[in-house]
Parts: structure tokens; sequence; C-alpha cells
């Protein structure tokens, strides 16, 4: 039983890592009529794609406070290590604690970031 607990977890956790690389690399891309070619959509004369982009970072934004709010430490470290680029030796130095321990509050708080993103996108749908 315990085996079959450990391949359906990994299996699980390879299905999230193919969801998350495909969705990723997406393009858009628009039909010619004429010539049945696929052709990038240029985000600049697309106000779609604009608005679209821009109700993401809203999104983003709003989801980075909860963060924030929710649980601060973990949002500096990840702020620091992310945004300001300074290494987990650094981090965890300055808040007395593992370099083990910041990448891991690193991973549980991408994992929160991707789960609250998905609740408001299954919301505004």
């Amino acid at each position: 039983m315990r085996s079959t607990a450990l391949v359906m977890k990994a299996t699980s956790n390879k299905c999230m890592d193919y969801y998350r690389k495909a969705s990723s690399r997406q393009e858009s891309y628009t039909i010619d009529d004429e010539e049945n070619a696929y052709e990038p959509v240029d985000e600049k004369s697309n106000p779609e794609a604009r608005i679209l982009r821009m109700e993401e970072e809203k999104y983003q934004k709003l989801v980075l406070n909860r963060l924030r709010k929710r649980n601060p430490m973990n949002y500096d470290i990840l702020v620091k290590t992310k945004l300001h680029e300074l290494s987990a030796a650094e981090v965890a130095s300055e808040y007395g604690i593992t370099p083990n321990n910041v990448n891991n509050r690193n991973l549980r708080s991408k994992a929160w970031i991707i789960e609250e993103m998905e609740k408001i996108c299954r919301q505004s749908h």
C-alpha cells in the first residue's frame, strides 16, 4: 500500500509540473484565412490581450497582498530571494533559520500563490 501512495504522489507531482510548464509556454496565435498560417498575436496592437494582462497583474498584486497579511515572514523571504535575488544563505542568516528552511518557505509560498490564483480564476469564470 505504501508504494501505491508513493506512485500516486509522484504521478500527481508530474502532472502538476506538466500543467505549470505547459501553461507558461502557450503562445497566442491567429489564423490568416488567405494563407491558413499561424502568426503570433502582437499584444501591443491587441487591446484584449492588454486588458487580460492588466487583469492578471491586478490579481497577482491582490494575491501577494494576501500573502503579506497572512504570513509576513514568508512574504519577506520570497521578495528578498526572488525579487532582490539574495541567496538563501544570506536570507537565512538574517532570520536565524537554515537555508533549507528558506527554500521550503519559498516553495510553500509559491504553492499557496498558485492555489489562490486558481481560486480567483475559478471565481471570475
